[in-house]
């Protein structure tokens, strides 16, 4: 055999094993009967034989090499190792034609995974529980960053699917997305509680958004409607079809604490605990300590007394009652409509009486007609009770709730041995 036909079968030969990427050397390998080159087999006949036993047992060749690129092969293995700064993949499957990129891990007579590139409009990566991309496709990932679980065309950032297609036509959004043709749910459970009902479930059913809670088992629901939302913006506690704007199926607390709050029952009845409430004010005069109105005939004179410290505050809730000894008001601290009851006790120290006209003040200005009320003392020392109610709208939020008297008759000043003034806040302006 001549030089140029030696190098020639030499270079065969180093295709076919560079083809195959077999990194030992066959002689290593005590299964191989013969030797490369063989002082008994001239070179062509070794490289046939080497050929022949490539071609025809494979099997036996897999089961004792394996591949090594850039580092020793290990048997049975195939292994990479770099060493470098380069971001090129070390490993590159390729598709040219109409077909998906993938790769596919078995179980022999078992389950299959396959995972690799949707040939398609999307080109999406998928990972698939079956012998193929297209077979019970569990997770996609676009090129966009968009993922789904159960769907291959996620519409969000992160799209769940039971399977069935998605009603939006379009890429919704940044947000997570659930897709479910049943009951769509979200489940949170802190393990740290210990057993039992520790989980909750955020799901949407029947055109409703709801909270409930599960047992452990996750099956069945202890409280199924917590929080209820419909979409035409009705708001339900403990009950499955909210038909007002808010709606509590049970006990309501409404307050700051466990001290200042107000409770409404199952059954409609409001209470009122601590320093919660109306706004309220009261204000009145003790038979020991009375007010004597100085009075000018047909002119109005508010009850009060600059000599005299008559009236006392009563029982406050954010109204308020000043200080300094001559106090004969009430003062409102929120705008709105309040209603307002006064009754007093009077009298006259001398002459016939008179008719005594009584009502109520807003910043020292008399209210006529609204809550006014009168009575005639028919001589001196003759006592009689007047008494007025009102509704009225005080938009100011400040002002100050007094009482007037008027005498029609006479110049006979008027005493108070009793009186009380209310005022409750009971709507807005």
């Amino acid at each position: 055999m001549s030089d140029a036909q030696t190098l020639e079968l030499l270079e065969a030969l180093g295709r076919r094993v560079a083809n195959l990427e077999i990194l030992e050397s066959v002689q290593s390998n005590a299964d191989l009967d013969f030797a490369i080159p063989s002082v008994t087999l001239g070179l062509a006949d070794a490289i046939g034989t080497l050929d022949t036993l490539l071609r025809s047992d494979a099997t036996l060749i897999s089961q004792h090499l394996g591949i090594g690129v850039g580092v020793a092969p290990t048997a049975d293995r195939i292994r990479t190792l770099r060493n470098d700064a380069s971001i090129i993949p070390t490993l590159l499957i390729e598709q040219d034609g109409a077909g998906d990129a993938a790769q596919q891990f078995l179980e022999t007579g078992g389950q299959a995974w396959t995972m690799g590139m949707d040939n398609s409009a999307f080109n999406a990566f998928i990972i698939a529980g079956g012998a193929d991309l297209a077979t019970n496709p569990f997770l996609a990932i676009l090129a966009t960053g968009r993922t789904g679980l159960g769907t291959v065309l996620p519409r969000f950032l992160l799209h769940l699917s039971d399977g069935s297609a998605s009603g939006l036509t379009a890429a919704a959004g940044n947000g997570l997305m659930i897709t479910e043709a049943g009951t769509a749910r979200l489940y949170f459970e802190d393990t740290g509680e210990g057993a039992g009902d520790r989980v909750m479930v955020l799901y949407h059913q029947d055109e409703f958004l709801t909270i409930g809670s599960t047992t452990d088992t996750g099956a069945a629901f202890d409280q199924q409607y917590i929080l209820r939302i419909s979409r035409d913006g009705n708001v339900g506690l403990n009950t499955a079809s909210p038909d007002a704007n808010f709606q509590n199926v049970g006990d309501t607390k409404l307050g700051d604490d466990d001290t200042n709050y107000m409770f409404v029952g199952l059954t409609g009845d409001v209470t009122f605990v601590g320093g919660a409430g109306l706004l309220f004010g009261h204000m009145y005069v003790e038979l020991a300590s009375p007010i004597t109105v100085a009075i000018t005939v047909n002119v109005i004179a508010e009850v009060e007394n600059a000599a005299q410290d008559g009236w006392v505050a009563g029982e406050l809730n954010e109204v308020t009652f000043p200080g300094g000894g001559t106090e004969h008001y009430l003062t409102i601290s929120e705008p709105g409509r309040y209603e307002i009851n006064w009754d007093m006790s009077i009298m006259t120290t001398v002459g016939s009486g008179g008719e005594i006209h009584g009502g109520i003040m807003v910043d020292s200005v008399a209210v006529r007609n609204q809550g006014e009320a009168h009575r005639t003392i028919s001589a001196a020392n003759d006592s009689g009770s007047i008494s007025g109610h009102a509704i009225l709208d005080l938009p100011k939020g400040t002002d100050e709730i007094s009482l007037w008297l008027l005498n029609t008759s006479n110049n006979n000043d008027v005493v108070v041995d009793h009186g009380n003034l209310v005022v409750i806040h009971i709507g807005g302006t």
